[in-house]
């Protein structure tokens, strides 16, 4: 155990993936200000570039790798260049992953969300490990940290595929932790509590709950770095890991009523009210929005007729609807619901394949693509579709420029009258490629 950072990584070479911004940009900033030679791993060039201003502006050595940790073939191009322009890596952090709320219920046909999440948060630090453990094993010394989450101690609902992805990482640490001890190569799983992320942000719900700040996580890998040990981890997770070993039922019991709370509590009192369009505060989060989604196509929840025949008149005036005959409008509208959106808080988020979109009725919202803006969208204009339209992708980040008054509709619903509607259909088209083409594909 070294007495402090410095004496840890002072000289050495610390690797730490999604260094571009949270836990990952505030642990490099630190371990550089300690005197660490730092690579710097994340997809956005422009993001780890800011990264290694910071660091080297204070003095730090740093080198940025733009690298897909969920596509094997890149980690063995970036392990390939990294050993042979430094040789080994004596820290690696795996810190870089995605996380993902949606019930089971919502997922049946949507199997690609657990692909994805163990593809990057299990499956890419495995690849980025089997790549950089032989040099550390040869040379006798190394230290390789993975960031799991608290999560996996204290299990809950609505995060099946996150917690999976993480439960699987930790097993494959402990069970590497065996096998290379005596080697001088140390394992290290920190299992992190909630901390005040732009991952965790979509879930608006976790704003209730005590949290760290990105900096206070970074000091518990710093912490972690410096000495070593097998497992870094809160009081209240190794509680709830010993209570779920001693009493596995009432766990499931607990877990199970807070899971009912979260999806029934929002809608018990929801009203849709006939005043202002989208005169009601905005929804937590995409998986309260799906959720809702799911018991308003179900019948459970109520349409207002006042509000299904406001939004049909209203869709009659969009070009992209102008085609479609009033049954087809009245049975969008019918599962559709007011929403707004506050400055600055997201309609869609890139990569989340919310299955709702947005008729933007007041108000403006910019739209950005891994954080390069695309465009505006303005009233009368509809948002948040997903999927390919001719190899375009539509996936991109939605945020309110000022309060946004919305109707949310049903991209399934939209899904249908495009297909049975080949003006709509072109017009669709059209709009995709006007929105996120780049130049030379318009």
């Amino acid at each position: 155990m070294a007495p402090t950072l410095q004496e840890a990584v002072k000289g050495r070479t610390v690797m730490i993936t999604g260094a571009s911004s949270g836990i990952g940009k505030q642990t490099a900033l630190k371990v550089g200000a300690a005197g660490g030679t730092l690579l710097l791993i994340a997809r956005r060039r422009e993001l780890l570039e800011e990264t290694r201003g910071e660091i080297e502006g204070r003095g730090g050595v740093a080198q940025p790798y733009v690298c897909d940790l969920s596509n094997p073939a890149e980690v063995d191009e970036l392990s390939a260049q990294v050993l042979e322009k430094h040789g080994h890596v004596d820290v690696l952090v795996n810190n870089a992953g995605r996380s993902i709320r949606r019930e089971v219920g919502s997922s049946y046909d949507r199997f690609h969300d657990f692909q994805r999440t163990m593809q990057l948060n299990y499956f890419g630090p495995v690849k980025l490990i089997l790549d950089l453990l032989p040099p550390m094993r040869e040379r006798g010394s190394g230290h390789i940290i993975n960031v799991s989450t608290a999560g996996v101690q204290m299990s809950g609902p609505m995060f099946s595929a996150y917690l999976a992805s993480k439960a699987a990482l930790d097993a494959f640490s402990r069970s590497l932790g065996f096998e290379v001890i005596g080697e001088g190569v140390y394992i290290t799983t920190v299992n992190m509590p909630l901390v005040r992320t732009a991952m965790a942000a979509p879930t608006r719900m976790l704003d209730n709950f005590p949290a760290l700040r990105p900096g206070e996580a970074a000091d518990l890998i710093c912490a972690a770095i410096r000495k070593r040990p097998a497992r870094v981890a809160t009081p209240l997770g190794n509680f709830a890991q010993a209570a779920y070993a001693v009493a596995p039922g009432l766990d499931h019991s607990v877990n199970a009523a807070i899971g009912r709370l979260l999806l029934r509590s929002p809608w018990r009192n929801l009203r849709l009210r006939p005043g202002a369009v989208g005169d009601r505060p905005a929804v937590d989060d995409l998986a309260w929005r799906e959720s809702f989604r799911r018991r308003l196509e179900g019948g459970r929840i109520p349409a207002d007729p006042v509000e299904v025949e406001r939004l049909a008149v209203l869709l009659r005036g969009i070009p992209l609807f102008e085609a479609c005959a009033p049954a087809e409008l009245h049975k969008l509208a019918s599962t559709a619901y007011p929403i707004s959106f506050e400055e600055g808080e997201d309609l869609c988020l890139e990569g989340a394949e919310s299955d709702d979109c947005y008729v933007v009725v007041e108000g403006e919202a910019a739209l950005t693509i891994q954080g390069e803006p695309v465009g505006v969208v303005h009233a009368g204009e509809v948002v948040g579709e997903r999927g390919p339209i001719e190899d375009l992708a539509r996936a991109a980040t939605v945020t309110a420029k000022s309060r946004v008054l919305a109707y949310a509709i049903s991209r399934g619903r939209l899904d249908e009258i495009l297909s049975n509607n080949a003006n709509a259909a072109k017009h669709m088209r059209r709009l995709v490629r006007a929105r996120y083409a780049p130049d030379s594909q318009r």
